[in-house]
């Protein structure tokens, strides 16, 4: 994915009213509220409220950037609130220590980014052992000319805009509020071997699992619910498991295929996906198949094939994942 920031005072401008138009959109309450930090208590704002994601913001500006905290929670009308999360962004250009941005990729899709840089004034509160507890990659924007890591924090496009845009909120805050200190959340559920019918739901906290970030609009559940139907209506017995995309089971209820689906193709990724597929393979004497866009190159599937991983492609018709090969599996 090739990203381009938006550095243009005029469009920077453009793009966050069009951010304040579409929270708009989920407020159900406005809050009068005085914002807390250690420089002290401001004078009072007017902040919107989304019950339905428990989230509060509101947009303010200083001379050099704008201003943008969040928090979770309702907050109490005319009391001082202390916003864990802020979205803030440089008015014009490259500023790294302003940690908001807009950016397109190169098929005109807006996103809003953030590069992990936050405050708290405790020990292990900092941006690098933030970037370490977000599930998210760093990914290369380009500044006009100058290169900047940033993550995706939301899509534009996406059905699960405001769901992203509240998980960021939430796991900031939650990431404070542990000191730094790994998330319980981390560690492997003993359920995780569990086989499961249904398919996964269309949008779920991906903290434990790293590659499942939010991203672009392919995205990790349809491809594995179009997947596990498609297996299913072939005949196959499809299910899944906490850990595993899809599998497919054999007449004994043994597990004899495994599927990694990644809705993104990046280094990290790929890595995941055979580290992956090896390790749950430990267990289990099955085929191992990697589900990717087909913007693979044929020398990385070849590669793939390689450690015995069959790569299986698939490419979006009418936002929906079609495979291009599934029917005939050994």
């Amino acid at each position: 994915m090739s990203l381009s920031a938006i550095t243009k005072r005029k469009e920077v401008k453009e793009y966050r009213k069009l951010l304040k138009e579409k929270l708009g959109t989920i407020t159900t309450k406005k809050i009068p509220v005085r914002y807390s930090s250690p420089k002290g208590i401001s004078d009072e704002e007017i902040a919107s409220y989304s019950e339905q994601y428990k989230i509060w913001w509101y947009f303010s500006g200083k001379e050099d950037q704008y201003w943008n905290p969040f928090g979770k929670g309702e907050p109490r009308p005319h009391k001082a609130v202390t916003g864990r999360c802020q979205i803030n962004m440089n008015k014009e250009g490259l500023n790294r220590s302003i940690g908001g941005a807009f950016a397109k990729d190169n098929e005109g899709r807006l996103y809003l980014m953030h590069n992990g840089t936050i405050g708290g004034g405790k020990r292990g509160v900092s941006k690098n052992p933030f970037l370490d507890w977000y599930p998210a990659p760093l990914l290369d924007v380009d500044f006009d000319g100058a290169k900047a890591k940033y993550f995706i924090v939301a899509e534009f496009e996406s059905p699960y805009f405001f769901e992203q845009i509240s998980f960021f909120v939430h796991q900031v805050y939650d990431f404070k509020e542990s000191k730094g200190r790994a998330s319980q959340t981390s560690k492997i559920n003993p359920r995780a071997n569990k086989i499961l019918a249904n398919g996964e739901p269309d949008f779920r906290n991906p903290y434990s699992l790293p590659e499942r970030t939010v991203i672009p609009s392919a995205d990790h559940a349809r491809i594995t619910n179009a997947l596990l139907a498609k297996l299913t209506i072939d005949g196959y017995n499809a299910k899944r498991t906490r850990l595993i995309d899809t599998c497919i089971l054999n007449e004994d209820d043994e597990i004899s295929h495994i599927f990694e689906v990644k809705s993104l193709l990046t280094t990290q990724s790929l890595y995941t996906a055979i580290g992956q597929l090896m390790i749950y393979g430990l267990k289990h004497q099955a085929k191992y198949y990697l589900v990717i866009e087909d913007t693979i190159s044929a020398k990385l599937k070849t590669d793939v094939s390689s450690l015995g991983i069959e790569v299986i492609t698939f490419k979006w018709q009418d936002k929906q994942p079609v495979f291009d090969m599934i029917n005939g599996l050994d």
